[in-house]
């Protein structure tokens, strides 16, 4: 099975062409207004800090990124310290509460318990990503209980069940969970992906959001779950859109429509084996084009009354909307 993983991967990577710029699809879709007070800011893939002065929490955090040669070798990769120093000194993040990966592939929760011993927080998450931090003699992550608020003020965080985009043989790569501590460095394929959460983040005064990470989902998961602005996990959504006509607008219905948010922010749509903050365009995979899943996605947010809008990379944004 991991075999077959990687060669999908490796075709998918040797075909990875750099598409038109972010910008373009700003002018487009419209781009979320710059802040100074409760911000957002994108970090690339899932990978996103919410902050209130010195308060903040993240989800993934994955700033060590292991290039294409790696990925397609399977190559042992751990969390590179002072990669992750680096990159929170670039964002200007010291502190942080909380880092909740949204599931445990390599390209999500590498680097999360490395960013918590750097900014004195804790990683909540799954079983598995503890064992990947307990794998790095950390021991600074929380099992989570699905449903249950986890309160970091002026934040409460909550974790609701999803799943991860049905790209391999109509379910996850590297499927599985991990019930002891990962010996590292580890294989790519070791990192597995553990179950995946919608991650519900509140914030005491300015409203709330679901980071969803991953292009699938649990039905009705959601339905009691109330957010203002959805950042919505879009890769690999053209290509199950092909296979399966309808993907998308099940995927809309299930997680914008029913958290009644008014904005919806892509997310997850770059190239993970690039450097961290170097991504300022679309990849077009030969099995993934992001753009074919937006021209869907324009069309429900359209007959929904909700506003789409793009990320700038590495730039703090209104937290959940104007």
């Amino acid at each position: 099975m991991r075999s077959l993983v990687l060669v999908a991967l490796c075709s998918c990577l040797s075909g990875c062409l750099v598409g038109p710029d972010l910008e373009r699809y700003a002018e487009r879709y419209g781009e979320a207004s710059a802040s100074t007070g409760v911000t957002a800011t994108f970090l690339g893939c899932a990978s996103l800090v919410f902050r209130d002065g010195e308060e903040a929490v993240m989800t993934d955090g994955f700033f060590t990124r292991p290039g294409k040669l790696a990925v397609l070798l399977d190559r042992p990769v751990e969390s590179d310290p002072e990669t992750v120093s680096a990159a929170l000194h670039r964002i200007g993040l010291s502190r942080l509460s909380a880092v909740v990966p949204v599931h445990s592939h390599f390209d999500h929760a590498l680097d999360s318990p490395v960013v918590a011993a750097q900014t004195g927080g804790v990683v909540l998450g799954s079983a598995t990503t503890k064992a990947i931090a307990d794998g790095l003699d950390l021991n600074n992550a929380i099992v989570a209980t699905l449903g249950q608020v986890y309160v970091y003020p002026p934040f409460e965080i909550t974790l609701y069940e999803s799943r991860h985009a049905p790209v391999s043989d109509g379910g996850p790569p590297f499927p599985g969970s991990l019930d002891a501590p990962l010996p590292m460095p580890a294989p790519i394929s070791h990192y597995l992906e553990g179950g995946s959460f919608s991650v519900h983040v509140e914030h005491s005064s300015a409203g709330s959001v679901l980071v969803h990470g991953s292009a699938g989902f649990v039905t009705g998961a959601l339905d009691d779950v109330r957010a203002d602005a959805v950042y919505l996990g879009i890769g690999g959504l053209s290509s199950l859109e092909e296979g399966e006509p309808g993907t998308i607008e099940r995927y809309w219905n299930e997680v914008v429509v029913a958290t009644g948010a008014k904005i919806v922010r892509p997310i997850h749509h770059d190239d993970f084996t690039r450097p961290f903050g170097s991504e300022r365009a679309f990849p077009t995979w030969i099995f993934d084009d992001p753009a074919d899943s937006l021209d869907v996605i324009e069309k429900l947010a359209e007959r929904d009354g909700v506003r789409l809008e793009m990320l700038p990379m590495l730039e703090p944004v209104s937290f959940a909307g104007p």
